[in-house]
C-alpha cells in the first residue's frame, strides 16, 4: 500500500516536471522545479486526504473510519489560484502570465489525478498540454501577424493620403496613426507615423515598394 502511494505521488511529479520543462526551454516564468513542485505538493495532498485519517478506534470499534477524502483535495483547486494570480501581470497594455497560470493549474489537477491513482487520466492530461503548448507555437508561426511601423514624410499632403489607401485596399488597417506638419523655412513637410498588422508574407518588401512614391521608413517591429 506505500508503495502504491509513494508511486502516485513520483508519477505525478513525473509528469509536472515534463510540463514544467516544456516552460522551461521556452524560458517562461515558472519552470521545471515549480511545476514539479506543484504536481507534487497536488499529489501528496490527495494521498494524505484520502488515506491519511484512516484510523482505528481500539476501545470502540475495530472498523476502519475515514474522514472525507475530497476536503483536503478540493481546496488545491483553490489554493492554486494565489500562485497563478502571482504570474499574472500588465505590460504595456498587454496582460501576460496567463498561459502560464493555467499551465500551473492544470498541472495541480494533473498531481491530483496521479494522486487518486488515475494514472491514465494523469498521462493522457500531461499529453494534451503539452500539444496544446508546442502545437500553437506552429500553429503561431504560421498565423503570426507581423507588424510594422512606418514613417512617411512628402511636401504634398495628397501624396502620403494616396501611400496609406493603398495600404488599406490590400485590407491593411493602420494603427497608432499620427500625422504632423512640420515647417521648414518657406516650406510645409506633412509627416505620417502609423503602425500596421498583417499576416501577408513579405508585405515589407510591398512596403518598401510604396516607399518609392514618398520619403519613408518601414521597420519591423517583430
Amino acid at each position: 500500500m506505500t508503495l502504491d502511494l509513494v508511486l502516485r505521488i513520483f508519477v505525478g511529479g513525473l509528469l509536472g516536471g515534463l510540463i514544467g520543462l516544456e516552460r522551461e526551454l521556452r524560458e517562461k516564468e515558472a519552470g521545471f522545479r515549480t511545476h514539479f513542485l506543484v504536481a507534487v505538493g497536488s499529489a501528496l495532498l490527495t494521498v494524505i486526504s484520502a488515506y491519511g485519517y484512516d484510523y482505528i478506534l481500539p476501545l470502540f470499534s475495530s472498523e476502519i473510519l475515514s474522514f472525507d477524502p475530497s476536503r483536503i483535495a478540493a481546496q488545491i483547486v483553490s489554493g492554486i489560484g494565489f500562485i497563478g494570480a502571482g504570474l499574472i501581470f500588465i505590460h504595456k497594455n498587454a496582460v501576460r502570465g496567463l498561459t502560464t497560470a493555467a499551465g500551473i493549474w492544470t498541472t495541480s489537477a494533473i498531481g491530483v489525478a496521479a494522486g487518486v491513482g488515475h494514472y491514465d487520466f494523469a498521462i493522457a492530461t500531461t499529453f494534451l498540454v503539452l500539444l496544446a503548448l508546442e502545437g500553437m507555437l506552429f500553429v503561431n508561426k504560421l498565423m503570426d501577424k507581423k507588424h510594422y511601423r512606418v514613417s512617411l514624410s512628402a511636401l504634398e499632403r495628397d501624396r502620403i493620403r494616396d501611400v496609406v489607401d493603398i495600404i488599406r485596399q490590400d485590407n491593411v488597417n493602420p494603427t497608432s496613426f499620427r500625422f504632423e506638419t512640420v515647417h521648414d523655412k518657406d516650406k510645409a513637410i506633412y509627416r505620417a507615423t502609423f503602425e500596421i498588422q498583417t499576416r501577408r508574407k513579405d508585405y515589407d518588401l510591398r512596403l518598401l515598394d510604396l516607399m518609392i512614391k514618398v520619403d519613408g521608413s518601414v521597420e519591423k517591429i517583430n
